[in-house]
């Protein structure tokens, strides 16, 4: 789909036929569109839609559910807490999600302890000014928190004065510096990210995450996953529902975990028109980790922006059904569903005997043993770390 903000002639609402459907064309026709009216109807139907159709909240305990806000994705972060807002709100017997929720603000990017402060406090400011802040508990936490002992946290889950793990930032700094090329290190961070979130959900009892992937995010990770030798688990990493963590596969786990990803049907540049139309998302700066590490990482270099550029390449090449072909194919793919459980990415793996044994104890699949090719020394132990937790 293509958004425009204006329109040369006037063409009809494909949802209401009324309205000005060039407000946001199809992608595969410049004659069809939806209204400015229509358009956020037809995303909140997307996103009840995936949940709905996927079966996602069958029991009462599911509904437990921890929503992640990512600071490194700050406009579907923002969407995926307004559209299940929406989605709660209203009469019981109109109300089309039922969830008990808390929220998790993870700022997911490498950084000192003083800019940590200071995003901190900037995001709690704008946080706090929207209508959906009362309505459930938030903690705040840094990837850095990875490192963190979780039997000193406290059961109770608000937290919103501090930030988990900001005194281990430096530590994260350390490891992922370690990393001798960008590629490895977004990869690396990728990995650390989902240990966590799976760790956190682990503690505080939640057997549902809703994640902010957007249909590009996942297409884009799909062809990383890929490069990263990681294809027998790319239906997992792009599904709506993921469910590699289930009871007592990692230590740390003792109640089944699921993924989820509700925005899996739609794009960023329907999530970006969406935010036009409420017009009252204040842009905070995002600092990428290439501005962090070692000056900056060229990116151009890395693999996850060569998979971005070639999919963008063909979409603007007459190919616009690229993300969702690939979608569509990635969720054809079976998983593996034998053998032991990577300690770092979750995947199932049969070990081959040829492994040097001190890399068998560290219990990972192949892929995750060849990032550590790429780490230092001192950054390996760091990672082993984590690894055992």
């Amino acid at each position: 789909m293509n958004s425009e903000n204006s329109s040369i002639y006037f063409i009809p609402c494909v949802k209401c036929t009324e309205g000005d459907g060039s407000f946001f064309r199809l992608e595969n026709t410049k004659l069809a569109g939806y209204c400015v009216n229509c358009f956020p109807k037809v995303i909140q139907h997307k996103f009840s839609s995936s949940l709905g159709k996927n079966r996602v909240f069958k029991t009462i305990d599911q509904r437990n559910a921890l929503l992640v806000f990512t600071t490194k994705n700050l406009l579907e972060s923002l969407q995926l807490l307004k559209l299940t807002f929406k989605a709660i709100s209203g009469p019981d017997d109109h109300r089309v999600l039922r969830l008990d929720a808390k929220v998790l603000v993870l700022f997911d990017e490498v950084m000192n302890t003083f800019e940590l402060k200071k995003q901190f406090n900037q995001l709690k400011t704008f946080l706090t000014k929207q209508e959906f802040y009362s309505k459930w508990n938030w903690r705040f936490a840094h990837l850095a928190s990875i490192f963190n002992k979780f039997e000193n946290f406290s059961k109770e889950f608000k937290n919103e004065d501090y930030v988990d793990g900001e005194e281990n930032t430096e530590k994260l700094f350390n490891l992922i510096s370690k990393c001798q090329s960008s590629s490895v290190r977004l990869e690396l961070i990728r990995l650390i990210r989902t240990k966590l979130l799976a760790k956190y959900a682990a503690y505080f009892g939640f057997p549902s995450v809703l994640l902010s992937d957007n249909a590009d995010q996942l297409a884009t990770e799909t062809i990383n996953s890929l490069c990263f030798g990681r294809g027998s688990s790319i239906f997992d990493i792009s599904s709506v529902i993921d469910d590699r963590v289930s009871v007592n596969s990692l230590p740390f786990a003792n109640h089944s975990i699921q993924f989820i990803r509700p925005l899996r049907d739609i794009s960023y540049k329907e999530l970006d028109s969406l935010n036009r139309i409420e017009k009252n998302f204040e842009r905070i700066e995002e600092n990428g980790i290439e501005k962090i590490i070692n000056g900056e990482i060229k990116e151009e270099n890395s693999v996850q922006n060569l998979s971005k550029d070639f999919i963008e390449s063909l979409r603007d090449n007459g190919f616009p059904a690229t993300i969702s072909t690939i979608l569509s194919v990635s969720s054809k793919i079976e998983s593996e569903r034998n053998g032991q459980i990577c300690f770092l990415c979750f995947c199932r793996f049969e070990r081959k005997k040829n492994i040097n044994n001190d890399l068998i104890l560290l219990k990972l699949c192949e892929p995750c043993l060849s990032i550590i090719e790429d780490i230092e020394n001192e950054g390996i132990i760091l990672l082993k770390e984590i690894i055992k937790i």
